[in-house]
């Protein structure tokens, strides 16, 4: 991916109504969107967490019932699973 393609990706991601935040194996925060920081911004989370750990950036997130995270050994990446509503 060309440095345009990646920016224009990363613009799309961010003009979405979603909240979006892309992680890498480690859990490491690499991107947020505008609605994760204006989600941040509403809950009083400081601070840029972009290179943080996620559970360091969002420590509510360890005890959160009905979610799991972990790695798909088949993709190779992350995937995330919420409980059904």
């Amino acid at each position: 991916m060309t440095n345009d393609e990646e920016l224009k990706y990363l613009e799309m991601l961010d003009a979405m109504a979603e909240a979006v935040h892309v992680i890498d194996s480690d859990f490491r925060i690499l991107f947020q969107n505008r609605v994760v920081r204006q989600w941040n911004d509403g809950l009083g989370l400081g601070g840029d967490p972009i290179g943080r750990s996620l559970f360091d950036a969002y420590p509510f997130l360890r005890s959160a019932s009905g979610t799991s995270t972990g790695r798909s050994s088949r993709a190779g990446g992350s995937w995330s699973r919420r409980r059904p509503r």
